[in-house]
């Protein structure tokens, strides 16, 4: 144990010392990178050469003050803060190391708190840089290092010193009992669990119990173990622990050591384990082991069978165990494949065919050794299962064979699969910027921009960008409003929509009428003592009305649905005014206006 620990602080330096010295080898300058803006520009691919992710654009555009991507034009100077990200990005990969060290070697058993508190920190920091926040992110990683530092160091000063059993991993329902009690109460997390506790899985449900010694049994679904022993002898600091497997099955992992004896109670059968890894199977009738590394000797009815790696053995009730039998070999992986990425949350596992095998175990879990089982799949009758809705992450699978007799072979090799459930809306701008665009052609060309791989709708028919994400296009416009919609959906279904308004003036006539919807004439009469004029003309049109003689002017503009009321200039006697109508797209139309007494 002692060299283990120098090992560990050992690992621990040079972790440390790595990290150090990437940050001096690759120095940033302190002072943002400068890149002038035009509009052939592709924001993500900016944000994937100077900080190393697209995601981080949206970033670009907050250090910039910029709300959106229609607030950045051709010429503009845009920062991209390296030094910053990459200072923060730096701490995240160091404190993500020394957590993973601290809990690899028992953190989450004896510094509870501290590593708890480290992954919340941590945790923190993530949804702070989501939301750019680096400043925070950065503060709240290295106080995350700080408390994962500490529970490394406390879990190496402890380790040794606890001789009782913890509750180190559960999914589902797990329950635990008192031997003097008859009630079964649901378990938490790193509980402790004494000598004569009993400990059962159900339905769907597994528990790994961890020793002091860092010792492992993993109970699978409706399964049930005492723990008889778990002791230290404080004078040969020697650890005995012992456990009863009463029905279900169960995987044990081992760290055998001279100081280090465990023992596997079955009744009628007399075990010696030199094994690092096997597996049990209790059911009224008859036990299974099956062993996978080292050996294990099975004596029962004067009958003694030893099992090599590989092997397994029956033992019927009341009956010598049956002679060693070789385990079927795994089969081989196929998909997903090693090291592969996915924005699905729906993963479909496909592996070889083994002809012996009546069925297959698959396990998944969150560390490649298989510590930590986010899910485990029995009984699967063909070369394929599929798992729905897995949360974003990395994660390592592996499949077994198991033969007819029921014995689980050894696990093959595994592969990781990394889920990137990108809840980031893909990027999408559009060639025009104001909401309500005017045009006096039928044809209007649009260039709509969107992230390499989405799919682009304009008016709910998906159209076919290039491989940049970009689509030139002209519309056929209609006379009057044109509502457009561009919708842009991603690989992982995240939606960008934008809506324009284009109003197509094809007709360079302008018509005119009063305020009851009357066509006006080329000279319209007003009566003199009348203080405004109101009617009704193209929407978003500009009305002016002009004194011959005093040259004033007063000016308003038409509503969407093409009303207007302006005030008349001041006039003296004899004066005329003159009207003028400007649409949006720049048609005009003149008429006289005439006082009459």
């Amino acid at each position: 144990m002692f060299m283990k620990r120098k090992l560990s602080q050992l690992l621990m330096s040079v972790v440390l010392i790595t990290a150090f010295m990437f940050c001096n080898i690759f120095p940033q300058s302190s002072k943002p990178k400068e890149i002038i803006w035009s509009s052939n520009m592709n924001i993500r691919e900016i944000a994937e050469i100077h900080l190393g992710n697209p995601n981080l654009w949206t970033m670009i555009l907050s250090y910039n003050n910029l709300s959106s991507m229609s607030a950045l034009k051709d010429g503009r100077k845009l920062l991209i803060p390296q030094k910053e990200i990459t200072e923060v990005l730096s701490n995240f990969s160091e404190t993500k190391k020394i957590i993973s060290e601290a809990i690899n070697n028992g953190a989450k058993i004896f510094a509870q708190s501290e590593i708890e508190k480290s992954l919340s920190l941590s945790k923190q920091a993530s949804e702070e840089r989501r939301n750019n926040k680096w400043d925070s992110a950065n503060s709240l990683i290295k106080e995350s290092s700080e408390y994962a530092r500490a529970a490394y160091k406390k879990t190496l000063e402890l380790r040794d010193k606890n001789a009782d059993a913890i509750l180190s991993k559960q999914k589902g329902t797990v329950q635990k009992r008192k031997p003097n009690l008859q009630s079964w109460n649901n378990t938490s997390l790193f509980e402790k669990l004494f000598e004569q506790d009993l400990t059962r899985t159900l339905s769907s449900s597994f528990a790994e119990i961890t020793f002091s010694d860092l010792n492992q049994i993993r109970l699978n679904e409706n399964s049930q173990a005492v723990i008889l022993k778990s002791r230290i002898n404080l004078l040969n600091n020697k650890t005995e622990s012992q456990v009863k497997l009463e029905k279900g099955d169960a995987y044990a992992k081992l760290f055998n050591t001279p100081k280090k004896e465990f023992n596997l109670n079955i009744q009628g059968v007399k075990t010696k384990i030199n094994s690092d890894l096997f597996w049990v199977d209790k059911q009224e009738s008859q036990t299974k082991v099956a062993n996978y590394k080292g050996e294990i000797s099975l004596e029962a009815q004067g009958s003694t069978v030893v099992l090599k790696e590989n092997q397994g053995s029956m033992i019927p009730k009341g009956k010598a165990p049956t002679e060693p039998k070789n385990l079927l070999n795994p089969p081989t992986l196929i998909s997903p494949e090693n090291l592969s990425k996915t924005t699905s949350a729906n993963i479909s596992f496909n592996w070889s065919n083994v002809p012996e095998a009546s069925q297959y175990w698959v396990e998944i879990a969150i560390d490649s050794r298989f510590s930590s089982i986010y899910r485990i799949i029995k009984d699967i009758k063909s070369n394929e299962a599929t798992i729905d809705k897995i949360p974003q992450g990395t994660y390592y699978w592996r499949v077994t064979s198991v033969d007819y007799l029921g014995f689980p072979g050894k696990f093959g090799n595994y592969f990781s699969f990394t889920v990137e459930v990108d809840t980031t809306p893909p990027f999408l701008s559009v060639n025009l910027i104001d909401d309500l665009t005017f045009s006096r052609n039928n044809l209007f060309d649009i260039s709509v921009q969107t992230e390499k791989g989405a799919k682009l709708s304009i008016n709910s028919n998906e159209v076919n960008v290039d491989d940049n994400g970009k689509y030139v296009s002209t519309l056929n416009l209609i006379d009057g409003e044109n509502i457009v919609e561009f919708v842009s959906i991603d690989l992982s279904g995240n939606k960008s929509n934008i809506k324009k308004s284009i109003f197509a003036e094809l007709n360079p006539k302008i018509e005119l009428q009063d305020k009851d919807k009357n066509a006006l004439s080329d000279e319209i009469i007003i009566q003199q003592n009348q203080r405004v004029f109101n009617g009704y003309t193209r929407p978003g049109a500009l009305i002016k009305i002009k004194s011959d003689k005093t040259k004033l002017e007063t000016s308003t503009y038409s509503n969407k649905d093409g009303y207007f009321n302006i005030s008349l200039p001041r006039m003296v006697e004899g004066d005329n005014l003159h009207l003028v109508i400007i649409s949006r797209a720049g048609h005009t139309l003149s008429k006289k206006i005439i006082i009459k007494d």
